[in-house]
């Protein structure tokens, strides 16, 4: 496909380009038009939902049709959630034993059922790390080292994958895992000359609101959060510190973790949609929502070996932005999603999450970070936050700022809440969740 991408975009010029998305595709030279790239999606859909009929148990039996007339007709297939997994994960294959090269096992959101196990081929994994190392080229120069703040230990996952695209840049890659000492953490930096961090947005958070606490400077150049929610406050907060572009990227392990990242504009995540193809749904209803309103999030994986998804249904809180992005690409975009469906607390017509929580907490100067339950049964918000010592922030302020916040404050007039507050003067970091945080 011939390259017709807008050439007098700016974006396209600059060390941030959306290369990632076209120019390292397999089988694919040069850039794609939006109407090639649906054409493209459309393919890739059709031969995934032949090879879905024939080869799993699953879709034999839950998959109506095995092409498509166009993209439009995607929204009249089935939708299928964490109960496809009911009989364990083989039904769902579409390759034998020999063929998977990694099998990753998580808790069911939710529900009481049984574990998911999702299946992974080389290939799979391959194209991954193949759209992270273009990803990795956004943030440091070719020798550069990157920090991985992710556990590294387990082949094919996150942190070996990122550390994997680094070396391919090529790069230096510091796979340093989840730290438990913001002291060692900023020593190896330093040793080895880290130009960027990737890693979970509350502890790169911490982390940055540390080494100004404590006069550490870092020469970096960018830093990209994923795995879990990050705000505003909290994104602006690390770029004001640390005075770097701070990119968001959106991933889930069951699509081999590459899903969308931001480019340069900062005005959502453009979309993997060679991959995967994204929709947003009323969660009551299941029906397709218009581009720019909030629902659940529903993906479908157009070219994935092992074990594909067929609009599957994720239980995350998310929209599609609508129009064109100004750094010229044609991918669509997602806003930053806001949590889990599940983890929302909702009383009578207020609702809130952990990122209600955080985008009001880490307004308050010098909080790392903070934990959160929520019990439905005596209606009690159970707070607790850690502060970096010699900040003047007690369970007064705490209170105070959360009862003079959005929905907290109609929640404590209309006495629907009870709120409990515990605060702890820390000098370095003790993460209080080793992964994504959950309120309930």
């Amino acid at each position: 496909m011939t390259d017709t991408a807008n050439p007098g975009s700016p974006f396209r010029k600059s060390p941030g380009y959306l290369a990632w998305a076209f120019d390292v595709q397999q089988g694919i030279e040069g850039s794609l038009t939006e109407a090639e790239l649906r054409a493209l999606q459309l393919q890739r859909l059709n031969t995934t939902l032949a090879r879905a009929r024939q080869r799993s148990r699953f879709y034999q039996q839950h998959l109506p049709i095995d092409r498509l007339g166009s993209l439009e007709e995607l929204k009249t297939l089935p939708l299928m959630d964490a109960a496809a997994f009911a009989q364990g994960f083989e039904p769902l294959l579409c390759v034998d034993a020999q063929g998977i090269s990694r099998i990753v096992t998580l808790p069911t959101s939710g529900t009481t059922g049984p574990p998911k196990r999702i299946a992974f081929t080389e290939a799979d994994h391959a194209r991954t790390v193949e759209y992270f190392t273009a990803g990795m080229r956004m943030l440091a120069a070719e020798g550069e080292c990157i920090a991985v703040l992710y556990p590294c230990e387990r082949p094919g996952g996150l942190g070996q994958l990122i550390s994997e695209a680094v070396t391919k840049v090529p790069g230096r890659a510091l796979p340093y895992g989840i730290p438990k000492s913001f002291s060692e953490l900023a020593a190896s930096c330093k040793e080895e000359q880290v130009r960027a961090l990737v890693g979970f947005p509350q502890h790169l958070f911490a982390f940055a609101r540390w080494c100004e606490h404590n006069s550490i400077e870092l020469k970096l150049r960018a830093v990209l959060l994923s795995a879990d929610h990050a705000g505003p406050t909290l994104t602006k907060e690390i770029e004001r510190i640390w005075r770097v572009p701070v990119y968001n990227h959106f991933g889930m392990t069951e699509f081999a973790f590459g899903g969308a990242v931001e480019c340069d504009q900062h005005k959502g995540c453009h979309i993997r949609e060679t991959d995967l193809l994204f929709e947003v749904i009323d969660p009551d209803t299941g029906e397709l929502l218009p581009d720019g309103t909030w629902g659940e999030l529903v993906f479908t994986t157009i070219n994935q070996q092992a074990m594909p998804f067929i609009r599957y249904r994720t239980g995350d809180r998310a929209r599609l932005l609508p129009g064109a992005c100004r750094c010229g690409s044609a991918l669509k975009r997602i806003d930053r999603v806001r949590g889990r469906l599940c983890d929302t607390v909702g009383l009578e017509r207020w609702s809130f999450g952990m990122p209600e929580l955080e985008d009001a907490l880490f307004t308050l100067p010098g909080i790392m970070d903070f934990k959160a339950e929520f019990s439905d049964t005596c209606l009690i918000l159970d707070v607790f936050v850690q502060v970096l010592e010699g900040n003047p922030v007690d369970e007064e302020t705490v209170a105070d700022l959360l009862w003079g916040t959005e929905p907290f404050a109609k929640l404590h007039e209309d006495g629907l809440l009870q709120l409990y507050v515990q605060v702890e003067q820390v000098t370095d970091f003790s993460p209080l969740y080793p992964g994504k945080r959950s309120l309930l």
